[in-house]
């Protein structure tokens, strides 16, 4: 029903108000996908496929179904969930708990984020030993990346443990997973489109990442955090620029945009409000992102 008064009209009408709407079941979409062959072998959600945040009264029914369509469907009842994303593939071979622990010990965790507060890995009811476990996780990493291995001895089930930790961090955009062999891999590439974008940042804000060798990957990065990225990039590394330099510097990119912005739109407003807190910006950058992206091997 929340759905039903806070969503946009346009998008009610298109999901709702079609003559063959038909809502399915899990147990109903397996079944008619299982003809073709296919098999479902877990959520697209990294923390709906690493443990919901069920009570230990709701676990214990759902602990008490063999069937995998069935529980599944009373996982949809007990947390009320309106969307599903699942995965299936055609022929799904299992991973024997060795196999999962081979691969979960070629890949490690790195802050993305600076960590407000540690998740609660489970429901209202759950354990405190699992936010203790969560914060212990979060300590170590606020000293560098870790590999899972270096984090199981800090939790209780060990690699599988450190997984399911590691997938709400990740949900909530507070870290990320990387393949240890990555830390060998050149940096300089990525260090050379990191520059390329940054610089392409002080003409426009199309690009709205930057490379990360460690992750193999992107890292989101905003407005601000690129110019910074540029500036500093273009600074020699023996004598970065200063806090008030540097604000100027950005403070004069930030002109550029304005200069080309439409008078009165919701991107001047946007560029207004950024430039306005730009010293406070500029020094949490420093403080938070650049050493996040160091531990990235992005600068």
């Amino acid at each position: 029903m929340v759905s039903l008064a806070q969503d946009k009209a346009g998008y009610l009408a298109h999901e709702y108000l079609n003559s063959g709407w038909q809502p399915c079941y899990h147990a109903d979409v397996a079944a008619e996908l299982a003809e073709a062959k296919l098999d479902y072998i877990g959520a697209a959600s990294l923390v709906r496929a690493f443990g919901d945040k069920l009570s230990p009264q709701q676990q214990a029914v759902m602990d008490g179904i063999a069937d995998v369509r069935w529980r599944e469907t009373v996982r949809d009842y007990l947390l009320n969930t309106s969307f599903r994303e699942d995965v299936y593939v055609r022929g799904a071979r299992r991973m024997g708990a060795a196999r999962q622990a081979q691969w979960l010990a070629q890949l490690g965790l790195v802050l993305t984020a600076v960590p407000e507060a540690a998740l609660a890995p489970a429901g209202p009811e759950a354990a405190p030993a699992a936010a203790t476990e969560c914060q212990s996780v979060l300590a170590a990493l606020a000293a560098g990346p870790r590999p899972f291995a270096e984090l199981a001895p800090q939790c209780a089930g060990g690699l599988a443990a450190v997984a399911r930790i590691a997938a709400q961090l990740v949900a909530a955009g507070q870290a990320a997973c990387f393949f240890l062999e990555n830390e060998r891999s050149d940096a300089a590439p990525a260090h050379r489109l990191n520059r390329a974008i940054a610089a392409q940042s002080t003409l426009s804000d199309h690009y709205q990442a930057l490379a990360a060798p460690r992750l193999g990957s992107g890292l989101r990065s905003g407005l601000a955090q690129r110019l910074v990225y540029h500036c500093l990039a273009q600074a020699p590394a023996a004598a970065p620029p200063e806090r008030e330099a540097l604000c100027r510097q950005v403070a004069a990119l930030l002109h550029a945009h304005l200069a080309v912005c439409v008078p009165g739109s919701p991107a001047e407003a946007a560029l207004q409000a950024l430039r306005e807190g730009l010293p406070r910006t500029v020094a949490a950058i420093l403080e938070h992102r650049l050493p996040i992206w160091r531990s990235l091997n992005m600068l």
